[in-house]
């Protein structure tokens, strides 16, 4: 059975994204796009993660060191 994990996760029913470790998305799915209230990823793609999406900017940074770890 092959998998095909780009058509997995554009069809998924959970957000799913990719950006820069600076907070600049290169890659957010339709169900993520959506929840957000945005119609396609032209306008969603000028969020700016740390200040557009969390709550507490410094919750992203934090995230990112244990990743860096």
């Amino acid at each position: 059975m092959t998998i095909n994990f780009k058509k997995a996760v554009e069809n998924a029913l959970i957000g799913f994204y990719v950006s820069t470790l600076k907070g600049n998305f290169l890659y957010a799915n339709d169900y993520f796009i959506k929840l957000f209230g945005y119609k396609d990823f032209d306008s969603f793609k000028k969020l700016y993660i740390p200040r557009d999406i969390y709550a507490y900017p410094e919750d992203r940074e934090k995230f990112i060191d244990k990743l860096k770890e």
